[in-house]
């Protein structure tokens, strides 16, 4: 609705209609597209859709522009449309191909990063196809049947060299290009101090993120993928042998006392028994495990007493501590010992939690020393006092009975150790008897010995303990029965409830959050945790330690899309200087990338945005969207050129010609996702800060091409024009030289 309102009141009721009826038209063709590629429709698919909605339309504000602009020249329609269509088809082309460029790069990323959002390349390439075609094969068609049969003109006869500014004499456009113009001229008069601003600022927002990505300083909040904080999740882990019914009731205490708090901080609450599901969707299963999962109200519904904003981020925080706090008051002296984990509900891909420190070691025990030692680091150091649930996987030791096949037994016996732990397992587990047909089912039969704990045991006969299998006859014998503690030894030992192992040796995983809102990035706690392992070789011999989690998945994926930007960058010039026929313009055309990475760095540092794995993908998608413009300025310059133009006139002229179509076509992208990065009618935690990096980028990537781009070109042409005249110099030496020889 924005994006149409816009062209409405920049183009005409008629020609918004033109140009709008593109978007309805590249969605289908995009849906049918999909369809026959396997591509689904999901929240990743509708979000390229709405990132898509303003680039779409792009191709056909440019060519209705300028058919316009023709018609204001008083050419007829007809000839108007043809003469409009023809001069920007070749731009249009490239900008389109350019986009498309500097997303499908985006393919290369690997695992489930680069799964999860594959999505957004292909979507945006099949919309960007069909909105091409559309714009040049039917709006031509549109334009002249439904279209504005007359525009105001000033000249019936005017060419466009003799009036290149006819278009800008009355209108908002009028005014602004009156403050436009006396701007590039004042930039084309001092080269030398706007390229030296443009350098300082495009240094310091470099250093911004790129001291914000490495954990030099907070001053970028990086984080791979936010959660969406409509929902959180309660992991219960009890000890080992803690009943199902047991882990049953402790889940159904919690989640009461969550909801006895009121429905202004819970919708609903779930709890399972049984088994959890961890950040990354990794179900784990047993008897001690469980979970709980919050419902938030709707945003109009919630209290949260810790804040009167009623900020999810912080309300979590609250609710982390005050769990904890009920936790550890209610079961203080149960023997289940229940530990619990609150963390927010993910939107995005598996990445693990946000600080992952792998320990390796020769042993178990010592990989466990060493865990401590930097548990007790990391719970000392005030830098690190925004990590929440910290520690570490070591595994809990249960009573279990460890039976021993007695080798004298089994050469008596003539028995083999594979033998004889079979018949400890019978005993214990049964034997399968066959198949029992019931009525209309066919199910497997086992028998076992009772058990004095079996409900349909009413008098209590049977085994009682794992000790009492020893007195159990196992094999016939002439002389006596074999029993089972005749082949086996049996004794109570402690053993670990799970082994870790990394690489092959033993591991354990020190694992914490990040508080919401803290300045705190993983790529911090690495740095400050790798300096502490340095000082502390001595006390770590034969212990190695890496870092995994987010940390280990934001350095993977930034690492492709850094491949993945090159590659665009590297496609787009090659598509470049096949249009231009020159080697130099299109860096001409990729300084706008720059350009946009001003905006991104300011701007997710000025609204205090969180740059996220999907900000770095705006980034790249911006290489190809943000040189769309610069594209038809340098293309409309090299015309005015070939027709014999001055330079400093063709310089203004282009600009003049293509202010308008830029400032709309930017306007709409800008406004295709503005709802989005503001927040209506709500801010989506998890996109709102991709959405945020490319409004910003590309307003700036506009702004500063509008402003920036004049000067490059006239400043490469004169360098060229010297060039040429040194080496004519050379030349005429040369021959005159040869003449006197």
């Amino acid at each position: 609705v924005l994006v149409t309102v816009v062209l409405w009141l920049c183009l005409g009721f008629r020609n918004a209609m033109l140009t709008a009826i593109g978007i309805p038209f590249a969605f289908l063709c995009t849906l049918i597209i999909m369809l026959f590629t396997g591509v689904t429709i999901n929240t990743i698919s509708i979000f390229s859709f709405v990132l898509v909605t303003g680039i779409i339309v792009d191709d056909a504000v440019i060519i209705v522009e300028n058919a316009f602009r023709h018609m204001q020249m008083g050419k007829t329609p007809r000839q108007a449309i043809i003469d409009g269509t023809s001069e920007v088809m070749l731009p249009v082309i490239s900008s389109a191909l350019t986009t498309m460029l500097a997303f499908i790069p985006m393919l290369i990323m690997t695992g489930s990063t680069g799964d999860f959002f594959a999505t957004i390349p292909k979507t945006v390439s099949y919309a960007l196809v069909a909105s091409l075609f559309e714009a040049l094969f039917i709006l031509p068609i549109h334009i002249l049947d439904w279209g504005p049969k007359y525009a105001a003109n000033i000249d019936a006869s005017a060419t466009d060299e003799e009036t290149p500014f006819a278009h800008l004499q009355s209108g908002i456009f009028a005014y602004l290009w009156r403050y436009y113009e006396r701007t590039v001229t004042w930039i084309l008069d001092h080269k030398v101090a706007a390229f030296s601003l443009l350098t300082i600022v495009f240094v310091s927002a470099s250093t911004l993120l790129l001291v914000s990505m490495f954990g030099i300083a907070p001053l970028i909040k990086i984080k791979f993928f936010p959660g969406n904080y409509f929902r959180y999740h309660i992991t219960l882990e009890n000890r080992p042998n803690v009943s199902l019914e047991r882990t049953d009731q402790i889940v159904r205490d919690l989640s009461r006392h969550i909801m006895s708090l009121g429905g202004g901080q819970a919708q609903s609450a779930s709890a399972y028994a049984g088994f959890y599901e961890d950040q990354d969707y990794v179900m784990h299963h047993g008897s001690n495990l469980g979970q709980v999962v919050i419902t938030l109200p709707e945003k109009d519904k919630r209290d949260f007493p810790d804040n009167p904003r009623n900020d999810p981020m912080r309300h979590l925080s609250y609710m982390r501590a005050h769990i904890e706090k009920y936790m550890a008051t209610t079961y203080a002296r149960d023997p289940a010992q229940p530990r619990v984990q609150v963390f927010e509900e993910s939107d995005g891909p598996p990445t693990g939690k946000a600080v992952n420190i792998r320990i390796q070691a020769e042993t178990m025990q010592r990989a466990m020393q060493a865990s401590q030692q930097l548990l007790a680091y990391m719970r000392s150091d005030a830098e690190l006092s925004d990590l929440v649930n910290l520690g570490d996987n070591r595994p809990t030791t249960y009573q279990t009975v460890k039976f021993e096949p007695r080798q004298e037994a089994a050469f008596a016996y003539n028995l083999s150790t594979k033998q004889i732990t079979g018949l400890v397992a019978g005993v214990l587990y049964g034997y399968y008897a066959g198949p029992y047909r019931a009525a209309d089912d066919e199910v497997d039969l086992l028998v076992r010995l009772a058990r004095a704990d079996d409900p349909i045991n009413p008098g209590y006969a049977g085994l009682r303990n794992p000790m009492d299998a020893l007195a159990v006859p196992v094999i016939e014998d002439s002389a006596a029965p074999i029993y089972l503690r005749d082949l086996v030894s049996a004794r109570y030992v402690q053993e670990p409830n799970v082994r870790y192992r990394y690489e092959g040796k033993p591991a354990i995983s020190i694992s914490a959050d990040i508080r919401p809102g803290a300045s705190l990035s993983p790529a911090m706690v690495q740095k400050r945790m790798q300096a502490y392992v340095e000082r502390s070789t001595d006390r770590l011999q034969g212990v190695s330690v890496t870092f995994g989690g987010e940390f280990e998945s934001t350095e993977k994926s930034y690492t492709s899309l850094a491949i993945a930007f090159c590659l665009a960058l590297l496609g787009i010039y090659l598509v470049l200087a096949t249009q231009f026929r020159d080697y130099f313009q299109p860096l001409l055309v990729l300084a706008a990338v720059p350009f946009s990475i001003i905006g991104v760095s300011y701007g997710v540092f000025l609204t205090r945005t969180i740059f996220t794995v999907g900000s770095f993908i705006a980034t790249v998608g911006l290489a190809g969207v943000a040189v769309n413009d610069t594209i038809l300025l340098i293309e409309f310059m090299n015309k005015r050129v070939r027709e014999g133009q001055p330079l400093r006139q063709s310089v203004l002229e282009a600009c003049a010609a293509r202010m308008r179509p830029v400032l709309i076509t930017t306007v709409t992208t800008l406004l295709g996702l503005l709802p989005m990065a503001i927040g209506i009618p709500s801010k989506s935690i998890s996109w709102a800060p991709m959405a945020t990096a490319f409004v910003t980028g590309l307003l700036s990537a506009t702004l500063l091409t509008l402003l920036i781009t004049p000067a490059n070109y006239e400043m490469l042409s004169r360098l060229r024009a010297f060039f040429q005249r040194q080496r004519l110099k050379r030349l005429r030496r040369w021959n005159t030289e040869e003449m006197k020889n």
